[in-house]
């Protein structure tokens, strides 16, 4: 695997998030995470204040997921936002991400929601 593979993620087709990162199956999935990170910062107008920790596939009790941990400003004790997403071998990955990522993010959005 060589070169680099980009992402993009629409919100409701008028946020856009984009990332790019090397083509590696990993990375592949970082890239998709990053932009859906993006997509969401631009819908909220956050310009760049959450960062993707982590985005790793893992297996709980058998069952396989993929996780994602977040950092946001909110969580000045250290705490990330962390979310998850069944993955069975059929799913799309990118799907599959971008569902953790979403679920991660869901925390965050509701404090906003809150806060207003």
């Amino acid at each position: 695997l060589s070169g680099l593979v980009g992402s993009e993620m629409c919100i409701r087709d008028r946020y856009t998030g984009e990332a790019s990162c090397p083509n590696s199956p990993h990375q592949k999935r970082r890239a998709v995470a990053e932009a859906t990170i993006r997509a969401l910062e631009s819908a909220l107008s956050l310009d760049g204040e959450l960062s993707l920790v982590a985005v790793h596939n893992a297996d709980v009790a058998g069952i396989p997921i993929i996780v994602c941990a977040i950092e946001c400003p909110e969580t000045r004790d250290g705490r990330l936002l962390i979310g998850a997403a069944h993955y069975m071998r059929n799913d799309d990955e990118a799907e599959c991400v971008v569902r953790a990522t979403l679920d991660a993010l869901n925390r965050f959005c509701g404090r906003l929601a809150v806060r207003d």
